[in-house]
């Protein structure tokens, strides 16, 4: 199995695209709207799904985690996927996931991950050229740049086996709920700790 720092074979990638194009694929219409006939021609692969799709596992990924997705494409590959017509890979997959839990799930992922990315990815204008078809109109202004929006919140780093901080209260995580409180505290005039595990 061909999987170094995360990033994928030839291979595997090929059959990456295969399977994402299988799960979002090129559609013939004769449909008179333009923009339905545009949305049925696109591809997963059109909007550069599978990298980002391997930029996920090379970035947020365990070695252990990326070794199994690479484990699934390899299987899929030993079907020569990519080269079969959609009808053909549909049947693989299918097959695939009643194979055992795990090809289940690694199937499931692969789907979520490309749906994911096909109707709720932004270009370089923020947009995605699937929204026009469901009628969304995207956010309603751009998300603001880092240097609009500095970090207000200091960062102490800490090393050694021990660290002495102190502050009128500790929040553990970060997450939506650590995040409301830790500024509703402040915002009262308290000093905050908040201890966060990631970066």
């Amino acid at each position: 199995m061909a999987v170094m720092a995360g990033v994928l074979s030839d291979t595997q990638r090929q059959t990456l695209e295969a399977v994402c194009d299988t799960f979002a694929p090129a559609v013939e219409t004769d449909a008179d709207d333009a923009v339905m006939r545009a949305f049925l021609a696109r591809t997963a692969s059109d909007l550069g799904v599978p990298g980002h799709i391997e930029d996920l596992m090379g970035k947020g990924m365990t070695p252990e985690q990326v070794e199994g997705f690479a484990g699934l494409l390899d299987a899929l590959a030993g079907h020569d996927f990519a080269a079969q017509p959609l009808e053909a890979r549909t049947q693989i997959l299918h097959q695939t996931v009643e194979s055992g839990p795990e090809a289940k799930l690694g199937v499931k992922s692969l789907r979520q991950l490309t749906f994911l990315f096909f109707y709720g990815l932004p270009d370089a204008n923020g947009q995605n050229p699937n929204w026009e078809v469901l009628g969304f109109p995207g956010p309603v202004s751009p998300a603001p740049s880092p240097e609009a929006a500095p970090k207000t919140i200091p960062l102490e780093a800490v090393s050694g086996e021990e660290a002495t901080l102190t502050a009128d209260a500790c929040v553990i995580g970060s997450g939506a709920g650590g995040g409301v409180i830790a500024a509703k505290l402040q915002a009262e005039g308290r000093s905050v700790l908040v201890l966060e595990m990631g970066p």
